[in-house]
């Protein structure tokens, strides 16, 4: 009897499954096991304190009339609450009023966050103090232009942090489909931006180049570029406290300071405890979407993250929990009238008007349209996900999605009856291949 495999799958808990025949497991490839901070407090205290390129926090707010703080939303992992009560008492401890303050959630052009999701991001007493608001990307009063980057982004953001004399981010670094690694800068633009940045920003990176940066050099990728670009646009001081977490989303690090160079301080240890180093690329990756598990447009982050460990012609398998089902992934109005077998040749007619046409999906939606196009030209790719409605498998059917995990592995099998090499990457969300 083949070795059981078992991954963390959101709050249904553990999955458990075996290999068929003929497969073979090479490797589970999980995040590297690193100390996590005894004192998180104490870690943030010290990090804004003791901040890279940039004054301490207390002195950069001093004399500050108005303060914006950013908080990553649902869709991110970071633990907010552990620190966010100590980082805004570092801001008052310089004089800071507590109606200075105002707290807005980075959704970019995610749903808006309830009250109980931004209590349980910043905590009872933080949410119960200060001003908050979710940010909302739809064209209006409440967004300002700042100017257009160099190429070519219309760059419109959040009022209050147009506004502020110093904007406090507070957000995680992990690895990032197309923007490489998130923190910095991120968690305003795209965060806080307006719809159309977030859309032209985005379509930077829908290039055959581009299409799958994650892990990649800052200053090799267009998007991260340019959203730098963007946030130098801001007048007022922009101040990051960013996270690492570990592979079970505790705190092992923070960092804070200046946007890009406290980012690259922070990148070298998000490296270190995600990118798996592997000898070759396999014949069947296994990817779970464990911890962005929210739903299918967050989980598809571990195909994302890890496709790059399958060899091209390969087999995909993407374990999505999806506890909220599609989420803010698109629902086409009508059956899409190309199933698998024709998207390849479909691909090869698209890939190349993606970003002159929309096809009548949301602007901003366009990279997704571009990843799952490569993606599916690239591999032969299986979706287990129990709680993406059937509508949708329906109406999409390239994306060959099953309710369980056995029909989900006979299919696969079907595709690929070996023998074959596999790789697991238990926390793919998070996780990236290194190829050797």
């Amino acid at each position: 009897m083949p070795d059981e495999i078992r991954v963390p799958f959101g709050k249904a808990g553990d999955l458990s499954f075996t290999l068929p025949a003929n497969w073979t497991l090479d490797k589970i490839c999980d995040p590297k096991e690193v100390a996590p901070c005894e004192d998180v407090a104490a870690e943030a205290r010290r990090a804004v304190r003791e901040p890279v390129g940039a004054p301490p926090l207390a002195e950069c707010v001093t004399g500050a009339k108005k303060i914006c703080v950013v908080v990553d939303d649902v869709s991110r992992p970071t633990p907010a609450h552990l620190f966010f009560d100590h980082v805004l008492r570092e801001i008052e401890s310089a004089g800071i009023a507590p109606d200075q303050i105002t707290v807005i959630t980075a959704l970019g052009v995610h749903r808006a966050m309830t009250d109980a999701e931004i209590a349980n991001k910043i905590g009872d007493a933080g949410a119960a103090r200060y001003r908050v608001e979710n940010h909302n990307a739809e064209p209006g009063d409440h967004l300002v232009r700042l100017g257009r980057t160099s190429r070519g982004s219309e760059v419109y953001v959040n009022r209050h942090v147009a506004e502020a004399d110093v904007t406090v981010s507070l957000g995680c670094i992990e690895p990032h489909v197309i923007a490489g690694f998130g923190g910095g800068y991120k968690n305003i633009f795209p965060g806080c931006a307006g719809k159309q940045t977030v859309a032209a920003n985005h379509a930077l990176n829908t290039t055959p180049a581009t299409f799958n940066m994650v892990g990649s050099r800052p200053e090799n990728n267009p998007m991260r570029c340019d959203l730098e670009e963007c946030g130098r646009m801001v007048s007022g001081r922009v101040f990051i406290v960013n996270a690492v977490l570990d592979g079970f989303l505790r705190v092992a690090r923070i960092v804070a300071g200046d946007p890009v160079a406290a980012h690259r301080e922070g990148i070298k240890t998000s490296q270190e405890i995600f990118g798996v180093r592997i000898d070759k690329r396999c014949d069947v990756l296994i990817t779970c979407s464990h911890p962005m598990n929210i739903d299918l447009r967050q989980g598809v982050k571990a195909l994302a993250n890890t496709i790059q460990a399958v060899r091209p012609g390969g087999v995909l398998i993407n374990l999505v929990a999806a506890e909220e089902g599609l989420g803010e992934f698109p629902m086409p109005k009508k059956r899409l009238p190309v199933g698998k077998r024709g998207v390849r040749a479909l691909a090869r007619v698209l890939l190349p008007l993606v970003g002159r046409f929309t096809f009548g999906m949301k602007e901003e939606d366009l990279f997704f349209i571009y990843f799952a196009l490569q993606a599916f030209k690239r591999n032969d790719i299986y979706f287990y996900s129990p709680n993406v409605p059937a509508e949708f498998t329906d109406r999409v059917p390239l994306f060959e999605i099953s309710k369980t995990i056995e029909e989900t592995l006979a299919k696969a099998h079907r595709a690929m009856p070996g023998p074959a090499s596999v790789l697991v990457f238990p926390r793919g969300a998070i996780t990236y291949p290194i190829i050797e």
